[in-house]
């Protein structure tokens, strides 16, 4: 999303709106207003991402969300080896995901938040195609320093996917995050600590700046992109 990736996806301790519930499920009730949002990337010249998500307040505590992400990695050219040994192109491929988040979030305290995702996951490549169910959980926690929050998430819980016989382990992420708001909000600096299974620790930090309450401009670092050497920006 445009606002966690203007930050260097630093988001574990905000997650304040819809999509944020997508990495701390336990965020939603910080903004006790209904939301819908809607979001076409085109990252690569075949990859592409459709996002829409909605929250619903039914209480003064408690959130509910549901969020749809449609993945289209693109086409890939199949290779075969020839009588001779050669590798030949024969044909092309196409590979597709999406999720599907149902979310439940409560604040328990004042100061202190939980939340879940029950996802349902589908993965196609070419004609093969695998199901599978994740859970995420995650916790904020308002500390006594005024502005200071921190934010605990444990993503893609779940069995591994089966693709004919071969089994895919998901992408368990566990992270830690901390953000500091200042004066109304107006601005905020944020940092994540980010591990994925199989994967070596990520840093994750960024800042954002409300020039006016409609428009903020955001600038951030993210270790695990080695693009522009993992600087980020962002406005809107």
């Amino acid at each position: 999303a445009l606002r966690p990736g203007g930050m260097g996806g630093a988001f574990t301790a905000i997650a304040d709106d819809v999509y944020g519930a997508l990495l701390n499920p336990a965020g939603l009730p910080q903004r006790q207003q209904h939301q819908f949002s809607f979001q076409h990337s085109k990252l690569l010249e075949d990859f592409s991402v459709e996002y829409l998500g909605y929250a619903l307040p039914i209480t003064p505590r408690d959130v509910v969300a549901l969020n749809f992400v449609y993945l289209d990695l693109g086409d890939f050219t199949a290779v075969t080896r020839a009588a001779n040994g050669d590798l030949v192109a024969a044909g092309t491929f196409s590979a597709q995901d999406y999720e599907v988040s149902l979310t439940y979030s409560r604040r328990f305290f004042d100061n202190i938040y939980f939340g879940s995702n029950w996802q349902y996951l589908h993965s196609k490549i070419e004609t093969v195609e695998a199901d599978g169910f994740a859970t995420d959980v995650g916790a904020l926690y308002s500390t006594p320093i005024p502005g200071l929050w921190l934010g605990l998430s444990a993503l893609h819980i779940g069995p591994s996917v089966k693709y004919i016989a071969r089994r895919e382990q998901l992408p368990l992420t566990l992270s830690l995050g901390s953000v500091y708001r200042g004066s109304n909000d107006r601005w905020i600096v944020t940092a994540d600590i980010r591990k994925k299974r199989n994967e070596a620790v990520d840093v994750h930090t960024g800042g954002e700046f409300w020039v006016v309450p409609q428009f903020a401009v955001r600038a951030g670092y993210d270790s695990s992109n080695d693009l522009d050497r993992g600087i980020t920006f962002g406005a809107g």
